[in-house]
C-alpha cells in the first residue's frame, strides 16, 4: 500500500467517525427536544387543569354568596325558603311555588307546571304560536314539555337576574321579578286571542270563489 492510499484511508476513517458523531449528536438533541416537548405539554395541561379548578372554585363561592343574598332578601319579603335535594331553593310566593338555582352571580327563578294543556285540543297549534309570541315580550320565558303518555303538556316559566353583595336593590329586583311571573299567563292568553281573532277576520273577509261583489257587477 502506497503512502497516498494510506493517507486516503486515514482521511476516510476520520470522515466516517465525524459523520457518526454528527448523527449521534443530532439524535441526542432530537431526543432531548422531544422530552422537553413532552414536559412542556404536561406543564401546559397541568396549568389548564389548575385554572379550571380555580375557576370552578370561584364559581361555587359566587353561587353560595348569591344563594345567601337570595335567602336574606326573601326573609325581608316575609317568605320562608327551603333547600331541595337537587340543590335548588324552594319558596312559596303569592300562592305559587317557585324553584331557584344559582350559577355564579346569577339566580334563575323557575315557576314549574303553572298550566297544563291537552296536545290533542283543536287549538293546540294556536297555543304554541301564542307561547312563541309571548316569549318576545319582556319578562319570564315560557317553555312547553313534550306530551306525556296521556298527551298532556306542561308549561314552565323561568327568568334570571344578577345579585351582588351590598346592592341595596337586590330585594326590590327579586320581588319585581317574582311579580312578573303572574303576568305570563295573561300574555299567552292575549296573544292566543289575537291569533284567533285575526283568523276569524280573515275568514269574514274571504270572498267565495265564483261570486262577485255588487261593486264588481256595477263596474261591468
Amino acid at each position: 500500500m502506497t503512502s497516498g492510499q494510506t493517507f486516503l484511508g486515514i482521511c476516510g476513517g476520520w470522515l466516517l467517525i465525524y459523520f457518526i458523531n454528527q448523527v449521534k449528536d443530532w439524535w441526542e438533541k432530537r431526543q432531548e427536544h422531544r422530552e422537553s416537548q413532552c414536559l412542556d405539554e404536561q406543564d401546559l395541561l397541568k396549568t389548564i387543569d389548575n385554572m379550571k379548578e380555580e375557576s370552578n372554585n370561584l364559581e361555587k363561592e359566587a353561587a353560595e354568596t348569591t344563594r345567601s343574598i337570595m335567602r336574606s332578601s326573601l326573609i325581608q319579603m316575609g317568605c320562608q325558603s327551603t333547600d331541595n335535594e337537587d340543590g335548588t331553593m324552594g319558596v312559596a310566593y303569592q300562592g305559587e311555588n317557585f324553584r331557584i338555582d344559582f350559577g355564579g352571580r346569577f339566580a334563575r327563578i323557575m315557576d314549574p307546571a303553572w298550566a297544563v294543556v291537552d296536545s290533542k285540543a283543536p287549538d293546540f297549534q294556536d297555543i304554541k304560536d301564542a307561547v312563541n309570541w309571548a316569549n318576545f315580550d319582556y319578562g319570564p320565558r315560557v317553555v312547553m314539555t313534550f306530551p306525556n303518555p296521556e298527551g298532556l303538556v306542561q308549561f314552565h316559566s323561568y327568568d334570571s337576574l344578577p345579585l351582588f353583595p351590598g346592592n341595596p336593590e337586590n330585594t326590590i329586583m327579586i320581588k319585581s321579578t317574582l311579580d312578573t311571573f303572574f303576568r305570563v299567563g295573561d300574555g299567552v292568553r292575549f296573544h292566543l286571542q289575537q291569533i284567533q281573532q285575526k283568523r276569524e277576520e280573515a275568514k269574514q273577509n274571504r270572498r267565495p270563489v265564483g261570486f262577485s261583489t255588487n261593486q264588481q257587477e256595477n263596474n261591468e
